[in-house]
């Protein structure tokens, strides 16, 4: 049996897309979660500042994990390999 991934790696660049309806609900959570969290940031309150910062860095390695863990493996992709090879000639 073949494993499902949640999420795709991308033809071009490093990183992944979702796929599965799994993958939009973690992507579209975390939007929503950092989108709340710079919401709660005020003027001049440097200490929410700083820990919302801290709490983005966490939810941003925990995606990247959720999306190791659920994805293809990473690896830096430049398309049609063998079309761009055939280019380079």
């Amino acid at each position: 049996m073949e494993k499902r991934y949640w999420f795709r790696a991308k033809k071009y660049g490093y990183g992944w897309t979702p796929t599965t309806w799994e993958g939009w609900f973690i992507l579209l959570f975390y939007v929503a979660f950092v989108f709340h969290q710079a919401n709660k940031i005020g003027m001049g309150n440097y200490n929410l500042l700083y820990k919302s910062i801290s709490v983005f860095v966490f939810a941003t390695l925990l995606l990247f994990f959720i999306c190791i863990l659920t994805g293809d493996h990473p690896r830096i992709r430049i398309g049609n390999r063998r079309h761009h090879e055939d280019h380079i000639h």
